[in-house]
């Protein structure tokens, strides 16, 4: 819609009972040719006005109508409904949170609230995002992958399984490792307390020449010549021992 002043005014909600379900999937912004909705909201940018109070009053009323309104009433719709979902639109790597309400079913099957839905992961995933599942915590799904030809297993673990990591400290000038000798810190908080973090290739070297305890930092991954290798920095306990120019040229990872 046009106003008075020449802006425009997107007014599509107000006019169609099925927005989310049917509306939504023949507009520009939904269309699977990214230079396509990239186009629309370039073109429209030029018309756009400020937003008064009226309209955003108007825009929370649409909202709250169109959530109201959402529940698809064929199966397939569900697959993109943004408020909707039924198990079997979840991928292998989500899970609908235990004990989540059903809201509603369709055929026999049960409807749920997509933001009851979380993503799931294996120990190591979880692990690389600062978080380790709680002891005793058993899988709630079994998710099978081919690696080299080999049939693999994996844990899968959601959210609510986790706890963020607590690293063990440096305890009389010695950097706690795990089983491979190294320091996972795959975020910031995974730092032990007492350590310091810099990427310095000579750091090594000059530890060794001061005593100091020092150990390699696995900060991620890489893949390499069809390989997963991890990536590698200095974690050093001690950085005010170091020469000046040694800390000068070593830096903060994160």
């Amino acid at each position: 819609g046009i106003d008075s002043s020449g802006g425009v005014v997107d007014i599509t909600r107000r006019y169609t009972r099925d927005f989310v379900n049917n509306t939504r999937k023949r507009r520009l912004e939904s269309s699977r040719n990214a230079q396509d909705s990239v186009w629309w909201a370039e073109w429209i940018k030029r018309w756009e006005r400020e937003h008064t109070e009226r309209d955003m009053h108007e825009a929370a009323e649409m909202a709250r109508r169109t959530e109201r309104n959402t529940m698809p009433r064929n199966i397939t719709d569900f697959a993109s409904n943004p408020y909707y979902v039924l198990l079997r639109n979840l991928t292998q790597h989500e899970m609908v949170v235990p004990n989540s309400p059903v809201v509603g079913t369709i055929r026999g099957e049960c409807v749920y609230l997509r933001t009851h839905v979380q993503k799931v992961c294996s120990r190591m995933a979880w692990r690389r995002t600062g978080r380790t599942v709680k002891d005793q915590e058993l899988p709630v799904r079994h998710t099978t992958t081919m690696r080299k030809g080999v049939e693999c297993v994996s844990e899968m673990y959601g959210l609510w399984q986790t706890q963020v990591v607590c690293p063990e400290p440096v305890v009389h000038g010695l950097v706690p490792r795990n089983e491979y000798g190294n320091v996972d810190l795959f975020v910031p908080e995974m730092l032990p307390r007492g350590g310091t973090h810099v990427r310095d290739p000579g750091a090594r070297s000059m530890c060794k020449e001061l005593d100091i305890d020092c150990a390699d930092a696995v900060v991620g991954f890489e893949f390499r010549r069809g390989a997963t290798v991890p990536n590698i920095a200095m974690l050093l306990q001690r950085l005010e021992r170091l020469p000046k120019h040694a800390q000068c040229s070593g830096g903060d990872a994160f």
